[in-house]
């Protein structure tokens, strides 16, 4: 079930960082997920899936209402690397604007990097980072970002960046 999942993958992520810090690397197998929520990400992780290329075989469904991966840090905290991977990352969702907010596939204020994804249907954008290091709505700093070979089909935007600190490579 989509809750079932979503603990499983919370448990990985948490695991892999208390075991592996900074290294933390959560791996997913070839096959089809549905997700019944947002995962919240505060610490380095490299999440990846199975595939070549922009052609993951790994597919997570997140559930109607429900923006898919957030990274965030917050102010006075250390900035971390979040990385995603050979994911297909989709919403089930209709096209529909959900309490005024548009829910995005991937939303970021720390560094990423987002490499060989296909990521469709989202009412918001498929990859959101919004930062800047004065304290504010959007701090962060996702400077050195990067985000190559991916595929961003049927969503608000493709990519959208904003901010004083959000330089991508």
């Amino acid at each position: 079930s989509g809750s079932t999942n979503r603990t499983a993958l919370l448990a990985a992520i948490s695991f892999a960082q208390l075991s592996y810090g900074e290294y933390a690397t959560v791996r997913i197998p070839k096959g089809s997920y549905d997700i019944s929520d947002s995962i919240l990400i505060t610490k380095a992780v490299r999440i990846m899936g199975d595939g070549q290329g922009d052609q993951p075989e790994t597919v997570l469904f997140f559930a109607a209402g429900k923006s898919g991966f957030i990274f965030n840090y917050n102010f006075g905290e250390t900035g971390f690397l979040g990385s995603i991977d050979r994911l297909r990352i989709s919403s089930v969702g209709t096209r529909t604007v959900y309490h005024g907010m548009f829910l995005n596939a991937i939303r970021s204020n720390t560094r990423v990097y987002i490499t060989n994804n296909y990521i469709d249907n989202w009412v918001g954008d498929g990859l959101h980072i919004d930062a800047c290091a004065n304290p504010g709505v959007n701090f962060g700093n996702a400077d050195g970002s990067r985000i190559a070979n991916n595929n961003f089909v049927g969503n608000k935007n493709g990519r959208y960046l904003n901010g004083c600190d959000a330089q991508v490579m």
